[in-house]
């Protein structure tokens, strides 16, 4: 009775610490699964963006004492206007303290102003004398000045122009456009330190001077001031270059009636309205003979009603009806967009140059952009584009513009390609040797060498793949271009020699077989690999001395055209198959030690050699589990970061050659998210990049883990 008593609290204890471990086992398999689908969920809601952002307006008004036409932005405090009932021009101010616009008539007797676009300290000022000057810092309310300011440059005309514009093209240089009633002068401005003061001079050279008589009513200025364009609303075009020895003519698109050509930030794109109401965005294309205006993109244009204003507007071009209804062109996605307008009085007058003004009887609206939406098409993701200054179109990811004027580009093309490309040659390296090694420690050798090689291998997986992209970059990357023929030397006779020490062998005396493996057969490996080496390096230098004197490298580009980076595909493939073989061989080595060895012994009775037995019954048994290790390596490679940002050389190009590099989503993830600002277009884009390379290593590795338990259920029954 007693020990019955005795061993029921035992029962218990042991019912209670099982209870406790399976709770322990659900509960941490359950937080794992959590975890996977908490990451996922915010992959995706962080990528939602890509396609279900909008544009987010913010509005400032302003009251007015008068009614005021004809705005005209010159910064975002200041636009000029006219005064209906005096048909005087001023300069209308806010403050964004202060609800009540500030308005000021132009002083001096004041004909027209502009501000230089790019810079609005810089204003071009044209007086009723015909005067015209340039000034910095000035504001020309005359509330504001007790005297007049001395000007950069002035100069005397002998008419009113019928434009002026000035133009921001570079650091200290700026372009002046001048209509005249017969001709159109173009200036060039360039600011001076002089010796003796600490002030800016600027100096003006004359470029060119062009007969405007012809129906060419609207220009820009293109290419950072190398050409002048002028075109008219038929299409027709001309081009001036700034040397005044060339001048192109060619057509586009018929515009939309009271549309113009809106010239973007970059200096060479521009975006217009055809008259089929699309949007049309062209580049000027400078890679022919004699350059020209080359579509980049049309998008369909949902527009109804009269067009009353159309300008650039923060990043993008926009065009807006009578009734609020705004039209949005965003160059850097190709997307489209529209944004209704809250309108708040009849009868507005708009203007759109790089804000929205909405001015009305006793009031002003200012809208600006505070967020751009970061919705992208598919095809500006995944397509071949046209970009500006290309010569054609290309899968093109440049996430930060050559220069502040330049839009990023954002196809992850090339890095989708990047990525199985490191992974391909990855497993070109990795899986054949670790397959290989893999049939021979489990199948031929002797339980005790297997006992201590199999640790020795798989303790590979704990090298840091720093490291190895360290030694990768460093080390082996110039050792390879230098020694390029003697490695490819070495991956031919290195085999050869193995297969020769192999019938060595077998005719040494004693016959020796697969069945007698005892361990020794690996120091004639070793002898058969080094002698293959030393073979290749003596080959491969005399070789070399006699065909290719200057080096491979050089006869590779000089001969055949074939261009080698020094970090390459085969660094990369020979790197991270170190870091992949561990993963490969440890799964297909337990995959053929699984298989029933009366599966073997049965074949071995029929009369089979081992090799034979090896070959038939052993590796079509145990080929899904072999399937499972390459395809956990090839998730491995994917997935892998340090190796492919040290060794690769990080260039975005699709190209399928070993001899040149590439760039991964990984590490693509590892140089640009550190300095992404968050919740941008950039942002999102990475992030749907993060989500791809989630979805690609979850597939794969559960597909593998699949594949392994069918083997392992198969196995059992056999």
């Amino acid at each position: 009775m007693s020990d019955h008593l005795r061993l029921k609290p035992n029962k218990l204890r042991r019912f209670a610490l099982e209870r406790a471990v399976t709770l322990a086992v659900v509960t941490g398999g359950s937080l794992v699964l959590l975890a996977i689908a908490s990451i996922f969920l915010f992959l995706v809601w962080q990528s939602a963006p890509l396609w279900l952002d909008k544009t987010v307006l913010q509005s400032a008004k302003h009251l007015t004492d008068t009614r005021f036409e004809a705005p005209a932005p010159l910064s975002d405090r200041r636009l000029l206007v006219r005064e209906t009932a005096t048909q005087r021009n001023g300069i209308l101010s806010f403050s964004p303290t202060e609800s009540l616009a500030t308005w000021r008539p132009l002083a001096n007797e004041v004909a027209m102003i502009s501000t230089a676009a790019g810079d609005s300290e810089i204003s071009l000022v044209v007086q009723e004398d015909c005067t015209i000057s340039v000034y910095e810092g000035v504001d020309w309310g005359a509330a504001a000045l007790k005297e007049t300011p001395s000007p950069l440059w002035r100069t005397l005309c002998d008419e009113l122009p019928a434009t002026a514009k000035i133009e921001r093209v570079a650091e200290g240089r700026y372009q002046i456009v001048l209509r005249y009633a017969s001709e159109l002068h173009w200036l060039e401005a360039v600011r001076e330190q002089t010796p003796l003061r600490a002030s800016l001079e600027m100096s003006i050279q004359p470029l060119l001077v062009i007969n405007s008589e012809s129906s060419y009513d609207q220009h820009a200025i293109l290419a950072e001031g190398r050409w002048l364009l002028e075109w008219h609303q038929q299409g027709a075009y001309v081009l001036h270059s700034a040397d005044g020895t060339r001048a192109i003519a060619g057509q586009i698109d018929s515009l939309l009636p009271d549309t113009h050509l809106v010239r973007l930030g970059s200096s060479y794109g521009l975006v217009g309205i055809s008259e089929q109401s699309e949007w049309i965005y062209y580049g000027l294309d400078q890679h022919g003979e004699a350059p020209i205006l080359a579509l980049l993109d049309k998008q369909k244009l949902a527009f109804n009603g009269q067009v009353m204003a159309m300008g650039p507007v923060a990043r993008g071009v926009a065009v807006v009806n009578n009734a609020g209804m705004l039209s949005f062109y965003d160059p850097y996605t190709r997307g489209t967009e529209r944004i209704q307008l809250e309108l708040t009085a009849d009868h507005p007058r708009f203007a759109l140059n790089g804000m929205i003004t909405l001015l009305y009887d006793q009031s002003v609206e200012l809208w600006r952009v505070e967020k751009h939406s970061a919705t992208i098409p598919l095809a500006t993701l995944f397509g071949r584009l046209t970009y500006e200054s290309y010569a054609e179109p290309s899968y093109t990811w440049q996430s930060t513009g050559i220069s502040p004027l330049s839009s990023p580009k954002f196809s992850i093309t090339p890095l989708l390609y990047g990525t199985f490309k490191a992974a391909f040659y990855t497993l070109l390296f990795a899986a054949p040797m670790a397959i290989a090694a893999a049939v021979f420690t489990a199948y031929f050798m002797t339980a005790s060498v297997r006992a201590a090689v199999k640790p020795s291998l798989e303790l590979l997986a704990a090298l840091p793949t720093v490291i190895l992209g360290l030694v990768a970059g460093l080390w082996l990357a110039p050792w390879l271009e230098h020694h390029l023929l003697h490695v490819a030397f070495a991956i031919a006779l290195i085999p050869l020699c193995l297969v020769a020490m192999s019938f060595i062998w077998r005719l040494s005396p004693g016959g020796y077989s697969e069945s007698q493996l005892s361990g020794s057969e690996l120091i004639l490996t070793m002898l058969a690999v080094g002698g293959g080496i030393w073979l290749a390096s003596f080959i491969g230098s005399y070789v070399e001395s006699v065909v290719f004197p200057t080096g491979l490298v050089s006869a590779l580009s000089e001969r055949w055209g074939i261009s080698y980076e020094q970090r390459n595909s085969i660094v990369v493939g020979v790197m991270m198959g170190l870091a992949v073989f561990p993963t490969i061989y440890t799964i297909a080595e337990d995959a053929l030690f699984a298989v029933p060895s009366h599966l073997r012994e049965g074949a071995l009775a029929m009369g089979a050699t081992e090799w034979q037995t090896a070959r038939s019954i052993v590796l079509p048994t145990a080929a899904p589990g072999i399937l499972s290790a390459v395809m956990m390596g090839l998730a491995r490679a994917i997935g892998e970061t340090m190796i492919v940002l040290m060794a690769t050389g990080n260039t975005p190009i699709i190209d399928g050659l070993m001899t040149t590099g590439m760039r991964t989503i990984a590490a693509t993830l590892a140089i640009e998210m550190p300095e992404v600002v968050p919740q941008t277009l950039h942002f999102h884009v990475l992030i749907f990049l993060a989500l791809q390379l989630f979805v690609f290593t979850f597939l794969i590795n559960t597909l593998a883990d699949v594949v392994r338990r069918r083997l392992r259920q198969r196995l059992e029954h056999l």
